[in-house]
């Protein structure tokens, strides 16, 4: 099927960069951040990717969105130095 060979020809990193950018889209800051602890703790990206990818995806799903993801951010990161 060409979502199995879309899988099988993508990386984990690629795949985890897709899903953040249409999670952002909907606004599911939760589910963002959810997303993003799990890239983190597996070594997909660093916090300096990530505050990139909040500040790159900002420009195209609006401020008040991405202000709301920066914040979701910004405390689990506190969290997770904890």
């Amino acid at each position: 099927s060409a979502l199995g060979d879309f899988h099988a020809q993508s990386r984990v990193r690629d795949r985890r960069l897709l899903l953040l950018g249409a999670i952002a889209a909907l606004g599911e800051d939760m589910t963002f951040t959810i997303q993003a602890r799990s890239a983190l703790k597996r070594g997909e990206i660093d916090r300096e990717q990530l505050h990139e990818i909040v500040t790159f995806l900002t420009a195209y799903v609006g401020y008040p969105r991405g202000a709301k993801m920066r914040m979701a951010i910004q405390t689990m990161l506190a969290q997770m130095e904890k």
